[in-house]
Order: C-alpha cells, then sequence, then structure tokens
C-alpha cells in the first residue's frame, strides 16, 4: 500500500505507513509511532492499542448550515478547487454520489491508508486484503490555497466516476471510507477563524456529496497546517449535525512533545 500517507512521491519524504493492523489471536499492532483517537460515531469496544472510541455530536440545538460547495473546473484528474467565480462547475457537480446508509462502526476496527496518488488502486488490491480490512481512509486532501479552510484532492490514476464506484462499492460491503486530510505536505491547511471552518467544511460537503465518503480522518501537522481548538471542534461540530452523527470524524496525530497536549485536549472538547 506505500510506505508514505500524505505525502506525493516527488517529496523526497518516506514514511512507515500509519496502519492498525489486527492479527489472529493478537492484539492490533500500529506499524510506527504514530497514534490514532479515532473519534467515531456511537461508543464501542476500543479498535486496538492507540485508538479510542467515542462520539461527536453537536450541542442541542446548535446547527451552522452552509452554502453549496465551490469546486473547480474538470481537468484531467478534475480536481475539485474553487472557480475564479466562486461558482461550481457543473460538470463536476453533477458526478456527485446517492445518499446511502451510512455503515456501522465495525466492533473492532481493522483499518489502511490508500494513497490516491499512487498504486494500487482498490480493485488492483488483494482480495484477502480486501475481506479483512474493514474501514478505509483515502490519503490525503490537502490544501486548495495556503492560509484558507479550502481543499483539494483528487485521484492520480482514476477518474472521479471511477473512484467513486470504488467507494460505493466499500460502503455498500459495510466498509466506512473516511477522506484523510493533512500530511506531512499539506499545502498550508488552516482553521483559524469562522471563514476557515466555512472554506474547510464546504470542501467536505462537495467530497462527501461527489464520491461517497462517510467520514473524515483529521491528520494536521505542524509542518504545513495551522489551526486552533475553537475552530476545529465547529467544524467537526457542523459536519456532524449536517451528515448525522454517524458520519465517522478520526483524529490521526502525533502525540509527542508540545503537541500531545493540543491534540489530548481537542479529543477532550469533542467528547
Amino acid at each position: 500500500m506505500g510506505d508514505r500517507h500524505g505525502d506525493e512521491p516527488d517529496r523526497g519524504l518516506t514514511r512507515e505507513l500509519p496502519i492498525q493492523v489486527d492479527r489472529p489471536g493478537g492484539a492490533g499492532k500500529p506499524i510506527n509511532r504514530r497514534r490514532s483517537l479515532l473519534l467515531l460515531a456511537g461508543f464501542g469496544a476500543s479498535a486496538g492499542a492507540g485508538a479510542v472510541i467515542g462520539r461527536v455530536t453537536a450541542p442541542q440545538g446548535e446547527s451552522n448550515p452552509l452554502a453549496d460547495a465551490t469546486v473547480g473546473q474538470p481537468g484531467p484528474t478534475r480536481t475539485a478547487l474553487p472557480t475564479e467565480s466562486g461558482g461550481p462547475s457543473t460538470s463536476a457537480a453533477s458526478a456527485s454520489a446517492p445518499e446511502r446508509p451510512k455503515p456501522a462502526l465495525p466492533d473492532r476496527a481493522v483499518s489502511m491508508w490508500i494513497n490516491s496518488f499512487e498504486r494500487p488502486t482498490v480493485p488492483e488490491l488483494p482480495v484477502d486484503v480486501m475481506e479483512t480490512v474493514n474501514l478505509v481512509i483515502f490519503a490525503m486532501a490537502r490544501s486548495a490555497t495556503a492560509g484558507t479552510g479550502t481543499l483539494r484532492w483528487e485521484p492520480a490514476y482514476q477518474s472521479y466516476d471511477d473512484i467513486a464506484a470504488d467507494i460505493t462499492g466499500l460502503v455498500s460491503s459495510g466498509k466506512p471510507v473516511l477522506l484523510g486530510i493533512g500530511g506531512a505536505s499539506d499545502g498550508g491547511i488552516t482553521l483559524l477563524d469562522d471563514q476557515n471552518v466555512e472554506e474547510f467544511c464546504d470542501s467536505i460537503r462537495f467530497f462527501v456529496k461527489t464520491f461517497g465518503f462517510t467520514g473524515i480522518d483529521i491528520d494536521l501537522e505542524p509542518s504545513g497546517s495551522s489551526w486552533n481548538e475553537e475552530s476545529l471542534v465547529a467544524a467537526v461540530r457542523t459536519l456532524s449535525a449536517e451528515f448525522g452523527n454517524d458520519f465517522l470524524v478520526g483524529l490521526t496525530v502525533g502525540l509527542y512533545g508540545e503537541y500531545t497536549a493540543s491534540w489530548l485536549s481537542l479529543a477532550r472538547a469533542l467528547g
């Protein structure tokens, strides 16, 4: 599945895939030092070492309806970016995935990151791998414009329609499919104020409606992103209020140095 997550091959960065592996007869074993706190809808059993399952909900009566997401003109891979006019691209918007029930949270999550910028694609993965995995995260949505919350994500080897069909198949088989956000080279994702929150949520709305993602995994690293707890909590609660409490939100975090306190504080704030 590759030895990087969140970094294009030409970045020259190598990192072990942060996958939580469940082995028969044994507890899940993390491949590297990173830990994931999965803040997922519906309290359940622990998903293995380094994972915590909880519920993210909006306070009673709180909502934050947003305008329709702006998306980009289709290129070879139809990148999701704002148009110059700020309006939606008709061809991209027409690719919207239909509404479908979101898969239930597995009692024990066996997750895998799939890098959309390199092979293998979902159809190229071994059958036994896909039979074992029950939660999939696609990497990585990054900043469309540094200093904003607007995101871009595109498959390198597939069309929008093909990867949407792959995601539909995974979801139909009962596997939650999340979009990873950030990575070590995220281009400057920024969540510091209400405008950033609106930009971020607009982007997620587009990705959910176009591809059928049933959640997101937030991997905002100090190498590129800027965020504060208030804005990130507002974004998560907005998305939860809009897509429902079964919309899964994961935090893939670096529990080291000064960042440990920030991520744990965020986890507490999200409940």
